[in-house]
């Protein structure tokens, strides 16, 4: 007598070979998906801090190519600076936490919800030289995120003239 099929442990054996490969692809799609997840907010924040930056650094650089200076940097709060530039234009630097945006003029980039904005920082260093530029300011509005301990910070960065620029904060 002929009997054609599978006996009841070879079928078991078969399900839980199924079974544990399929436990371990799971695995490796959900390691998968938090890194993608990571490595997306990451860029995000990266990206949107770096053209914050590029905006800033730029508006200010052209002017300075124009012969506009930079006549004043006030820090008004912890989440205001106001330049004012030599033409008599004001630009503000504001931080907006209910909406988590920061805006310049009118660009303005919103920061993703995991993402904590920090206080405006207000550096400055001069040396008592007869040069045109003898100063280096820098903004600083720290951004930071809980999940990760990257720095995302926005920077900006621009030379002066410390008898013809008053800087405050």
């Amino acid at each position: 007598m002929s009997k054609k099929g599978f006996t009841l442990v070879e079928v078991l054996v078969s399900l839980t070979l199924v079974t544990v490969i399929a436990i371990f692809l799971f695995q490796i799609i959900y390691v998968l998906h938090d890194v993608y997840l990571e490595k997306t907010v990451k860029s995000e924040l990266y990206i949107e801090s770096s053209n914050l930056s590029n905006v800033i650094n730029k508006s200010i650089l052209n002017r300075s190519r124009e012969g506009v200076t930079i006549t004043s940097v006030t820090k008004n709060n912890d989440d205001s600076v106001t330049i004012k530039f030599s033409d008599r234009r004001t630009m503000q630097i504001n931080i907006d936490r209910s909406s988590n945006t920061i805006s310049y003029g009118d660009y303005s980039v919103s920061i993703l919800p995991k993402a904590n904005i920090g206080n405006i920082e207000v550096y400055y260093n001069y040396e008592m030289v007869e040069l045109a530029n003898n100063g280096v300011a820098y903004i600083r509005i720290p951004i930071t995120s809980e999940e990760y301990n990257n720095d995302f910070s926005v920077r900006i960065f621009f030379r002066y003239n410390s008898t013809k620029t008053l800087i405050t904060g």
